[in-house]
């Protein structure tokens, strides 16, 4: 836009100012930047003064509606004012706009050692958003801004690596920076840390499990069964006998292992995997059985006359 045609428009919205507020707050991206615009530079004239708390306050809500001048005036305004973490954000939105001043200012910062600069941008050349594709490169933008302790940038290389998004899987480093990022605050970091744990033990579970040498006769026996028994026969008895034997009613990990093992058996997979996800949610590792209902779990377990050791268990079994 030409200077002249600025100064127009400058005045005309400066005029009529109660009407491009009123179309800003109906979601209106480009009112919102020139009442950003003309509370940034103020205009006496007109009884407007300079109002830069405004002014990014229109900028913001432009700059979520996508307007790309709004969230780079909003990111040089953040700057200015020493905020490079919310600078950093600003720029890196600008970019994926291919806003060019906008990605050279994220560089810039970057290579000034900002390490939410860092993170973006690496975010960016992983993803190609206003950046040529570089996945080493952008690993090693990341990995600099979590070396700085930036939580934010642990919990993200950590996804990362337990995702397997622009490296391969790495679950030992995954947990390295999630735990990391746990320390530093990020609540995320610790869902996405129970959510790894999870994964582990059951793909150790499954790879260990009895049930790929247990025959069906030999789960009918376990599981106190005829060969009659049905889906819902199967379940009932596994939950009656994972309550006397799980390890926290005094039993042991290997049994509960082969209880799973035996109901892996006689159920269908896809049987087996709805009844886990349903009852998966803080319920702990699969090796140790405790996939079991938790509030039958814990009925049983204040119940001192239902509990029982793994002999008695193993005598009714036979």
């Amino acid at each position: 836009m030409e200077f002249v045609e600025y100064l127009q428009k400058f005045d005309e919205v400066a005029a009529a100012l109660p009407r491009y507020r009123k179309k800003a707050e109906m979601g209106d991206g480009t009112a919102a930047y020139w009442l950003g615009e003309l509370f940034q530079v103020g205009m006496e004239s007109k009884g407007i003064f300079q109002d830069l708390e405004q002014a990014a306050w229109w900028y913001r809500k432009a700059g979520e509606l996508e307007h790309v001048e709004a969230q780079y005036n909003l990111a040089l305004l953040c700057e200015k004012h020493g905020d490079i973490n919310q600078a950093s954000v600003w720029y890196a939105r600008a970019t994926t706009q291919g806003h060019a001043l906008a990605r050279s200012s994220l560089h810039r910062n970057a290579g000034l050692g900002h390490a939410t600069a860092q993170l973006y941008l690496g975010l960016l050349y992983l993803s190609g958003q206003g950046v040529t594709k570089d996945k080493a490169h952008g690993m090693r933008l990341c990995r600099k801004a979590a070396e700085q302790e930036n939580g934010y940038a642990q919990y993200a290389l950590g996804t990362m690596y337990a995702d397997g998004t622009g490296v391969p899987k790495d679950y030992a480093e995954a947990a390295r920076w999630l735990i990391k990022a746990a320390r530093h605050g990020q609540t995320a970091a610790r869902e996405k840390l129970l959510t790894l744990r999870e994964q582990l033990e059951a793909e150790s579970w499954r790879s260990s499990s009895p049930a790929s040498g247990m025959t069906r006769q030999e789960a009918l026996e376990v599981l106190d069964l005829t060969a009659q028994a049905g889906n819902r026969e199967v379940q009932a008895s596994y939950i009656r006998l994972m309550q006397r034997i799980h390890p926290d009613a005094g039993g042991s990990n290997y049994f509960a292992k082969k209880l799973n093992a035996a109901r892996q058996v006689l159920l269908d997979r896809t049987d087996v995997d709805s009844m886990a996800s349903s009852e998966s949610a803080g319920h702990g590792s699969p090796d140790s059985g405790t996939s079991l209902d938790r509030q039958r779990l814990s009925r049983s377990l204040r119940s001192p006359s239902r509990r029982r050791s793994w002999p008695f268990w193993r005598a009714r079994a036979r």
